[in-house]
């Protein structure tokens, strides 16, 4: 049977960036995308006002269009949740500043919301939304091509797996969807292949089928929850949700900003709906061996209710039979969190001790960040849920540290010098 590889589309949204060296970022970013063989065409769907360098608009990949007002979400609708967000994240403006004051008065009646609402009137009313990607997709894209959905600081990595991602993939099972974490490009704009964000989900692939996916009003990117909540709506639509880092590379490019974490910035154009809220959010873990699953379809890869399947810091009876299928062997992170932590046991340890007094007196685990002056989340996922399978967690305890969970974690640190 003769194979005919489809076509691959990049569907982004270009916007007019004041930052002279942020705006030369996204162009580099842009420029590479071009320039990957596995991409054959950019769809870059801007926001009035934007005038792309002559080498990118005359590019015979990209095709640009405005975005149709008529058919955008203009203002956001606060949820009452939002202050949480807001309290974690960069606040860019005197009125968000006065929103994040009044929500966090916590009478947030839905007439307040309305009115705090009606204080960012318009303020999306040029930007991309899910529900317009996908009416744009069903008039621009044709069915059986493979569509990439992305933020515009994403660089898709230009490899033979993403070249082959329909035959290796989709030809396989076209009822998959990947959406996948992202890792970061550092500051001397080299990317850091060892070590992904399990949390950040900014890339969403999958073969155009026709299918319907509802509620999906908000934005694409610059709005909190918005990777949980598509897994979510992608999963209630029938797909099956994938997040394959270790094959489908794709990079943050971010630098000009600083921002090689997911702490975000909040502006006037972020859509505050929170989408992935309470069960309208999936985490879609990016551990499992998919290459087992591509052919096992009883295996489940994301989880009803936010933050449930793969989740150090709730326990579930699914956590224990979902880890069975992840891929990393304990060898494997043991050796990992070895290089990263060095052989300074003793400074570590000192560190380690001061970090943890202070928390075991506030009972604040689930605030607490393990190692976080020596590894990122990832290799702390990797070492709460692979390696101690939750023994930390003092449940009767309001997620505190009990004293024995705190010298047992002392005695695994050094267990783990001997592995």
């Amino acid at each position: 049977m003769n194979y005919t590889r489809p076509k691959t589309h990049l569907i982004i949204q270009s916007y007019p960036e004041k930052n002279n060296d942020r705006k030369n970022e996204l162009y580099d970013t842009l420029t590479n995308n071009l320039n990957n063989n596995s991409i054959d065409l950019i769809h870059d769907i801007q926001e009035p006002n934007v005038n792309l360098p002559h080498n990118i608009k005359n590019n015979n990949k990209i095709r640009i269009t405005q975005i149709d007002v008529t058919k955008t979400k203009h203002t956001t609708s606060i949820s009452e949740f939002f202050s949480r967000s807001m309290k974690y994240s960069i606040i860019t403006s005197n009125i968000l500043k006065h929103i994040h004051s009044e929500l966090i008065k916590k009478n947030n009646t839905r007439r307040k919301l309305e009115k705090l609402s009606r204080l960012l009137e318009d303020k999306l009313k040029y930007r991309l939304t899910f529900k317009y990607v996908f009416e744009y997709i069903k008039s621009n894209i044709p069915v059986g091509d493979v569509v990439i959905i992305a933020n515009n600081d994403i660089i898709i990595s230009n490899d033979n797996y993403w070249l082959n991602i329909d035959r290796d993939l989709f030809s396989i099972d076209p009822n998959i969807v990947i959406c996948l974490s992202r890792y970061e490009i550092d500051q001397n704009k080299k990317p850091l292949n060892t070590i992904f964000n399990p949390c950040c989900l900014d890339v969403f692939c999958f073969k155009n089928n026709g299918k319907e996916i509802n509620d999906i009003n908000f934005t694409v990117g610059n709005c909190p929850s918005v990777d949980v909540a598509m897994v979510n709506r992608f999963f209630k639509a029938g797909y099956r949700v994938f997040n394959d880092p270790i094959i489908y590379k794709v990079y943050h490019n971010d630098i000009v900003r600083k921002r090689t974490t997911n702490t975000m910035i909040l502006n006037e154009s972020t859509d505050m709906c929170l989408p992935g809220k309470d069960d309208n959010g999936n985490v879609c873990c990016p551990y499992n061996d998919y290459d087992v699953a591509l052919f096992d379809k009883s295996i489940q890869t994301t989880f009803a209710g936010s933050y449930d399947g793969c989740d150090p810091f709730k326990h579930h009876e699914n956590q224990k039979e979902h880890t069975k299928f992840h891929m990393m062997s304990d060898i494997y992170i043991s050796n990992k969190l070895k290089a990263l932590l060095g052989n300074d046991i003793a400074n570590m340890k000192k560190n380690l001790l001061f970090k943890l007094d202070g928390y075991k007196s506030e009972k604040k685990l689930h605030e607490w960040k393990l190692f976080d002056r020596f590894i990122n989340m990832s290799h702390q996922l990797y070492y709460f849920v692979n390696i101690w399978d939750m023994r930390w967690f003092d449940w009767l305890g309001n997620l505190g540290i009990s004293t024995d969970i705190y010298n047992l974690i002392l005695n695994d640190l050094e267990n783990l010098y001997r592995v």
